[in-house]
């Protein structure tokens, strides 16, 4: 159950990490979608297998931020490889 609140997350987190990033992305709604599932699942493989945390009752805001800061390297990597020249 914990995978598919990860994803649903995804959604929101992708959100919030290119508000987190800097500057102007040009690209769209899913791209930024599929970015922050992208990074949701990041944070959750970090929290949950790396760093061999237990679920805990409530918001693990430390996965969150994991997340978050997961897809926002992911949309500045994204970014800098499919940057449009203007």
């Amino acid at each position: 159950m914990a995978w598919v609140a990860t994803i649903l997350t995804g959604l929101l987190i992708g959100v919030l990490a290119r508000m987190v990033v800097r500057g102007r992305q040009h690209f769209g709604i899913i791209i930024t979608i599929l970015l922050g599932i992208g990074g949701s699942l990041i944070g959750h493989w970090l929290w949950y297998t790396v760093l061999n945390k237990e679920d805990t009752p409530g918001i693990d805001w430390i996965q969150l931020f994991m997340s978050v800061g997961a897809a926002a390297v992911l949309i500045g990597l994204y970014g800098a490889i499919f940057a449009r020249k203007r």
